[in-house]
């Protein structure tokens, strides 16, 4: 009976643990608005996703649509403004 008593026990006190521990923060409204705004108006993960699956398709490990799917991802990454960040690994680049 006693167990069930300290497994009660400590269960209250771990939720009341994190309740209160909890900091509030304010929230940027107009910043989370903008961020909103930019994923519904000018979203690209439909063209982009498309583009990947339907044009470059698969990407077997070293082959050259692997490549050439590599260096799409560069380009893309450049066009919005992302800097180029590669990996030497032993079958090419990880983008």
């Amino acid at each position: 009976m006693t167990i069930k008593y300290n497994i009660i026990g400590f269960l209250y006190f771990c939720t009341s643990l994190t309740l209160f521990s909890q900091e509030s923060y304010s929230v940027n409204w107009k910043v989370v608005a903008e961020i909103r705004e930019e994923g519904f108006q000018r979203s690209e993960i439909a063209n982009t996703l498309s583009y990947m699956t339907d044009v470059l398709g698969a990407r077997l490990t070293n082959s050259d649509d692997m490549r050439e799917a590599q260096s799409w991802v560069i380009k893309e990454m450049k066009r919005i403004g992302l800097k180029k960040y590669q990996n030497r690994v032993l079958y090419g680049l990880w983008c």
